[in-house]
């Protein structure tokens, strides 16, 4: 059972969506970057994602796969599209944690509203990560097949020394 608080279940899940814009970037490392932010204070729904911070572990993980300039440069503007295509839909679910709470200690329970706010949930999180999908489509279109390959090296290795397994 997860004993996690459901608003930390949220965010982290939403975190974990942004880290795969960092790995877009070739930036392995990067999943650990936009998790961090949270461990460290931190950024709320409402605020906007760390571009700055995705972009500068970015660059680290490129330098790492020697990429070109032009790359570098194409893979910060694919980043910075998804964050500004990702930002308002992140925080249009700001708020929704509280929402269900109301619901669900109001007097009476409408289970309409709480599905309807399930729901619209769920398509926000589907939105942001079909936009991650593209976002790192676009992105693996512009490393080579060496680069990454390289970049999923250096993934797996962070991974096993952090304990960070993703299993399907």
């Amino acid at each position: 059972m997860n004993t996690q608080p459901k608003s930390f279940r949220t965010r982290k899940f939403l975190l974990g969506g942004a880290a795969a814009i960092t790995l877009l970037a070739g930036a392995a490392g990067l999943t650990h970057a936009i998790a961090e932010p949270h461990h460290r204070g931190g950024w709320s729904m409402e605020q906007g994602m760390p571009v700055d911070r995705i972009e500068h572990r970015a660059d680290h993980m490129l330098k790492q796969v020697n990429a070109t300039p032009e790359q570098q440069a194409k893979i910060h503007t694919i980043i910075e599209a998804a964050a500004k295509d990702i930002d308002p839909i992140r925080k249009s679910m700001a708020g929704t944690h509280a929402e269900m709470r109301a619901l669900l200690t109001a007097p009476q329970i409408d289970r309409t509203a709480i599905e309807t706010l399930r729901a619209k949930r769920v398509a926000g999180m589907d939105q942001v990560s079909q936009r991650m999908t593209k976002a790192l489509a676009d992105a693996a279109d512009v490393l080579t097949p060496d680069q990454r390959k390289k970049l999923a090296t250096i993934e797996a290795s962070h991974e096993g020394r952090h304990g960070m397994h993703h299993r399907d």
